[in-house]
């Protein structure tokens, strides 16, 4: 069933521009979009937690972790995606997916072998440089691909294979967590990101 939910997660992602187009050609904000997006995202996952009688609750004394975690994760990415813009345009891709690459590699082999919650955290910082960058280069690429008129097919095409990606890799590398855990799961992720690179 979850991979299932997988793909209907990406392929309901990955449509979002397709919806939201003709919402802000009517008016609306985009960032009202946003806020019904998530608004019914959070909705629709808190009635299927409720329905399968499941709970996704972190220990209290994690959450502060998780949360600076995600804050240092989205200030790194944010931080540097101006520059990586612009290396962008005056270079090409290939100046910005090729660290990025490398640095989410190394960010995924900190996380294997973090053995402190600064390590983890430090992961993050390097996690939003490589990831943060890769995801919006990825995208301006396959904007740079097709013309203007086909920017929302280009984009959803874009999010529908990203988030496949990251729909279903949770639960095929999700198998490995009983006989190589969590480090074992994380250095095998970081092997394949480097497959990439090659």
């Amino acid at each position: 069933m979850g991979f299932v939910l997988a793909l209907v997660s990406s392929a309901a992602f990955g449509l979002i521009p397709l919806f939201s187009l003709p919402l802000l050609r009517s008016g609306l904000s985009a960032d009202c979009v946003l806020f019904y997006r998530f608004l019914f995202a959070a909705l629709s996952l808190g009635i299927i937690l409720v329905l399968r009688r499941e709970r996704l609750a972190a220990p209290l004394h994690e959450l502060g972790k998780l949360a600076l975690f995600s804050i240092l994760y989205a200030l790194a990415a944010l931080v540097t995606r101006p520059l990586t813009g612009r290396l962008f345009d005056l270079r090409g891709e290939n100046i910005i997916f090729y660290p990025a690459l490398l640095l989410t590699a190394l960010s995924l082999t900190m996380m294997a072998h973090a053995s402190s919650g600064w390590m983890l955290l430090a992961a993050g910082l390097v996690l939003g440089v490589g990831f943060g960058n890769f995801q919006s280069a990825g995208q301006a690429v396959s904007l740079s691909l097709v013309s203007r008129s086909r920017f929302a097919q280009a984009t959803m095409t874009f999010f529908i294979f990203f988030d496949l990606g990251i729909g279903l890799g949770p639960y095929l590398f999700g198998f490995m967590v009983p006989s190589a855990g969590y480090d074992g799961m994380y250095q095998t992720l970081a092997f394949v990101v480097l497959g990439a690179v090659a």
